[in-house]
């Protein structure tokens, strides 16, 4: 085991990070807040497919993340109310996470949190009572105009595989999943090389350690976890997609695939810089935009996922299509004359503080440590990252990735706009 004690007096920040002898990491951050915990497996939805040719379909790691909380002792979720500990998890497209958050019985709730990862089961009565839940889930997305917006684009601009699909899967899989399907998964994908623990608040790495090992000492460290990418489209699989539903204002997100780019923390950094440059609310094509009416509402969001890095504008809009043409239009403008050195230091120094305030939040940090340390990066390190990125490299790279033939379109109208 590993023990390393890393500051960073740049944000005035700490952590402990502990490797395991067995794989697994665990990071302990030290705060006097609410005390948060997550255990997350770095397995998604759009990991369907391992390197030595098993399949597992899409849905199959959000149902074991249903399915995780039944320990031979009763539902987790019970005996985490019993020591206060509000417990939640979610399966995103490149990770399943397991967390709790408490104001008190921090240890108590930590070790049923280990518990019920490592000691889950899985009978058949219950799996069987779990997929009706499941299709519910199903057909309630389905009938959420944005979710079906967010699905269409990411199809649109990287076509029909993993990454695009619902992460759910569909009614028929959920009807075929059995217990073995179940651990087998398990047995696979939840090994503890492939997975990272990220402890904040009024807690002791030592004692942390010690349930870790406690937990985990019967669990064995098997082999390598891979999974091939996500079978993404070359280019933007289509311009437009279009579709009609009981919507008041029609919604629409634009998609921006960024390829022949690394996926480093400099560059992500940069991307950051530059979606809050151009579409701010402070920039000058947001207020443009804005006045124009264009838009009713409109959020950003950029990420990287797999073998994929790409941005969204979402929201509401009465003209969609013209909002799309004159946001490629500004694009092309901002190619044409770059940012103003005023605006980019101040962009930096605004993300560089949201940054820092974050770490003030137990759940933000926590989260944000997990995402980064899969990405094989240091969150604690990205601030001064941010800091460093100068102008002349973010220019480099809007010119490259911000073209109008990297961008596509998801629109859902009303229906009476038929």
């Amino acid at each position: 085991m590993q023990i390393t004690d890393k500051t960073f007096p740049n944000i005035d920040e700490k952590y402990t990070r502990i490797e395991f002898d067995n794989g697994l990491t665990c990071f302990v951050i030290k705060k006097n807040v609410t005390s948060y915990a997550e255990l997350a497996v770095n397995f998604g939805s759009c990991d369907t497919a391992t390197a030595e040719g098993s399949e597992f379909p899409v849905g199959l790691a959000h149902f074991l993340e249903h399915k995780m909380f039944e320990t031979k002792d009763g539902d987790a979720f019970v005996k985490y109310a019993a020591f206060g500990g509000e417990a939640n998890a979610y399966t995103a497209s490149d990770k399943t996470v397991y967390l709790f958050s408490c104001t008190e019985n921090f240890y108590e709730n930590f070790d049923i949190l280990l518990d019920h990862v490592f000691n889950a089961r899985f009978i058949k009565r219950s799996v069987e009572k779990e997929k009706g839940i499941i299709s519910q889930e199903i057909m309630m997305y389905a009938d959420n105009p944005r979710w079906r917006c967010h699905r269409h684009m990411l199809e649109s601009l990287y076509g029909e595989c993993s990454l695009s699909a619902d992460p759910c899967g569909t009614l028929e899989f959920v009807d075929s999943v059995t217990p073995a399907m179940l651990r087998n998964c398990r047995e696979y994908a939840y090994d503890l090389s492939n997975m990272v623990i990220c402890v904040c608040g009024d807690v002791e790495a030592g004692r942390i350690t010690s349930a870790v090992e406690r937990a985990t000492s019967g669990v064995r460290n098997k082999k390598d976890v891979r999974f091939m990418p996500p079978g993404i489209s070359q280019t933007v699989k289509a311009r437009e997609y279009t579709e009609y539903a009981d919507v008041a204002s029609p919604v629409f997100e634009i998609g921006i695939r960024f390829d022949d780019i690394e996926h480093g923390i400099k560059e992500f950094a940069a991307v950051e810089i530059i979606m809050n440059l151009v579409f701010g609310k402070s920039s000058a094509l947001y207020n443009e935009l804005y006045e124009k009416g264009l838009f009713e509402e409109l959020g950003d969001n950029c990420q990287t996922v797999r073998n994929a890095f790409f941005a969204s504008l979402s929201g509401l809009s009465k003209d969609p299509r013209r909002l799309y043409e004159e946001l490629c239009a500004g694009l092309e403008n901002y190619a044409q004359t770059g940012f103003s050195d005023a605006d980019f230091e101040r962009t930096k120094k605004a993300i560089y503080a949201d940054l820092v305030f974050s770490f003030e939040s137990s759940e933000s940090v926590s989260e944000s440590v997990v995402s980064f340390f899969f990405e094989n990066d240091d969150y604690f390190e990205y601030p001064s990252v941010v800091a460093s990125v100068d102008k002349a490299f973010t220019e480099a790279i809007f010119k490259k990735l911000f073209v109008r033939d990297n961008t596509c379109i998801s629109i859902i109208f009303p229906k009476e706009a038929k």
